[in-house]
């Protein structure tokens, strides 16, 4: 893959010079063919200039309506080179618009137009797939073939390559049909035939393409319709294969809707950490402060019947490429009674622990996410935390060391080919921080809906990444939230939105948007700000704000998430603008969430400001409603 074009000091993105060049190919032909169906080129050529500088206008200005609130703060990207800041439908409509008005004002005969309009469209879409396979642009499913390509370490359907293969036999037949004196328009409706069914045969291999029903894809849906109108349109005069062609077309999409593999939904784990609220009996709850001790607290709570060690971190190698990661450890207790066999005696090898760890690895500049789950039983040996020294740990993945401000962070893992490993040396620079109320996070009205929460917001992080058969020497920033409780969330909660930003100012922030069922935010929401110095405010729900500015739908699960928010934090005069890394970090576990590294740029008070962090996103692909 080539995704950056070197030219002596020069990086030119590939795709973008790809997506121009496609844009030339599709006016040459357009015009060729336009002359020889007795029309003026240059009147395809200015038509198609004026709808792509209308496409790009009208679909920026889409996308800065869209996310005003990010504009606002950062005025110049109105008019900045980021590719990715466009919205390309209504940029569409404008564009089609505009040429057709001009061609309107031409009085050029409209089937003639479609025509070309049509052959240069096909040799646009080769050279663009070209480009994409070029630069790695576009992503097939995962295949052990022979002609697999090697996409970011993972051998790929070359889709790209499939979909310019189809568009050249497409563009090879309208030529065919123009050379064989076919009738104005006719030709259009062929290459519309041609694109329906290369959408139709190509758009399962992609690894990323929303679905509708079952294993059926969206764009499948529109490739089929488009095969049923350019069938009708190519029927005979007497109407009758047409007519049998599509009913045939009409019974094999029937049949592949409901015959098409289905997509299978996450796999569901043999052991929940989600147990119904009655079980919750026998077990202590956060009912109000309590003093968080040290060292001891940084262990194993089991009179509570969920706690988490949660480690997320922003890292960067030698060479510049930049990488996120997750390890986390939850425990959850089974039941409230001690470990003892049957006679009474304690037991190692009986528990009513159950672990589970969630180890994830986000490759920029790889454009993929990486992420596994593990179980275990707190018994054996198998997995288990410990206050002093420091430990907690499943199976080979842990975190060790004198002391949790000092520790090593191990964790390793294969998917499929690929080999992911971190061993990172943490050193905590600010000691812990008491989240709530002297560490008491309410998250509901009911005594007990919280939980005991402290973090360790900036953790010095240093060692060793292996991702894409690679290994490189890392630096930067983790964070580490450690949080114990019993039912902490009450029954009209769906999920929560929660942010861990560390500025370049020293300050950190964490900030927490609790979602009820019914999509409002909950009074509970809470967060708080972080001085340099460690000290801390907490923040009411009417003191921060936060506006997604974009949406990500998830192709595996069908989840909606926000990619993109505006943070406003009125009590420090903060405006942050948090951009995902990376819009797929979905966690392909038991339970889908999305936790995803995301960079930060703002200002305090008129000061510009930068920095990076972790979003977690839950109950936008299952509910959470009465898990915790």
């Amino acid at each position: 893959m080539l995704p950056i074009l070197q030219i002596g000091p020069l990086a030119l993105p590939t795709y973008p010079l790809g997506l121009l060049l496609a844009f030339w190919a599709a006016l040459e032909v357009a015009g060729r063919l336009a002359q020889r169906r007795g029309l003026d080129g240059d009147h395809l050529y200015n038509a198609g200039l004026l709808g792509g500088l209308a496409l790009v206008v009208v679909g920026r200005l889409a996308h800065v309506v869209a996310f005003w609130p990010a504009y606002r703060l950062q005025p110049a990207e109105i008019v900045g080179l980021n590719a990715q800041a466009f919205l390309w439908g209504p940029g569409a409509v404008a564009g089609a618009v505009v040429a057709a008005w001009y061609m309107g004002r031409r009085k050029l005969p409209w089937p003639a137009v479609a025509d070309a309009v049509a052959a240069g469209a096909l040799a646009g879409l080769i050279v663009a797939h070209a480009a994409a396979l070029v630069a790695g642009a576009e992503v097939g499913a995962a295949a052990d073939l022979p002609w697999a390509v090697n996409l970011w370490g993972v051998r790929r359907h070359p889709v790209q390559l499939y979909a310019a293969l189809g568009e050249a036999i497409a563009l090879a037949a309208v030529l065919w049909a123009v050379r064989r004196g076919a009738r104005p328009g006719r030709p259009a409706w062929i290459a519309l035939l041609g694109w329906g069914a290369i959408t139709w045969l190509v758009e399962p291999f992609r690894a990323e393409s929303a679905t509708i029903v079952g294993g059926l894809r969206a764009a499948q849906i529109a490739g089929w319709v488009a095969m049923l109108v350019a069938l009708w349109r190519l029927r005979p005069a007497d109407g009758r294969l047409g007519l049998r062609l599509v009913a045939v077309l009409v019974m094999a999409g029937a049949a592949a809707w409901f015959l098409w593999p289905q997509e299978q939904p996450p796999l569901r784990a043999a052991v929940r950490l989600a147990l119904p609220a009655a079980d919750a009996s026998g077990f202590a709850r956060a009912e109000g402060p309590r003093p968080l001790v040290f060292p001891a607290d940084h262990g194993p709570h089991e009179a509570y019947q969920t706690e988490w060690w949660y480690y997320t971190g922003n890292l960067v190698a030698e060479t510049g490429e930049r990488f996120g990661y997750q390890l986390t450890f939850f425990r959850r207790a089974m039941t409230p009674s001690e470990d003892r066999a049957p006679d009474g005696r304690p037991s190692g090898w009986r528990t009513g622990q159950v672990y589970m760890a969630h180890f994830a690895i986000t490759d920029v500049a790889g454009r993929i996410h990486h992420s596994f789950e593990r179980f275990g039983r707190g018994a054996a040996g198998l997995a288990g935390a410990q206050a002093e020294p420091f430990r907690v740990w499943l199976e080979d993945w842990e975190v060790a060391g004198p002391t949790i401000g000092r520790a090593r962070l191990r964790a390793a893992a294969r998917d499929g080919e690929r080999e992911l490993a971190l061993d990172l040396a943490l050193h905590d620079l600010k000691g812990p921080v008491l989240q709530g109320e002297r560490g008491y996070s309410r998250k509901g009205p009911e005594p007990g809906n919280a939980s005991y929460y402290y973090s360790l917001p900036r953790i010095e992080t240093a060692g060793t990444l292996s991702a894409r058969g690679k290994t490189w020497a890392v630096t930067g920033l983790s964070w580490m939230d450690h949080e114990f409780s019993t039912s902490a969330l009450g029954p009209e909660l769906a999920g929560w939105d929660w942010f861990s930003l560390q500025l370049d100012d020293g300050t950190e922030v964490m900030l927490y948007a609790l979602r009820r069922v019914d999509g409002g935010r909950d009074p509970f929401s809470s967060g708080t700000l972080i001085a340099a110095d460690g000290s801390t405010r907490v923040l009411a729900p009417d003191e921060f704000a936060i506006q997604a500015t974009g949406e990500w739908r998830s192709p595996r699960t069908g989840g909606r998430y926000p990619a993109g928010w505006v943070v406003t934090v009125s009590a420090a005069d903060l405006r942050l603008v948090v951009t995902p890394r990376l819009a797929d970090q979905e966690m392909r576990t038991s339970l889908p969430y999305w936790e995803g590294a995301v960079a930060v740029e703002g200002t305090r008070g008129g000061r510009p400001l930068r920095g990076e962090g972790y979003v977690e996103l839950t109950g936008y692909a299952q509910s959470l409603q009465g898990q915790f």
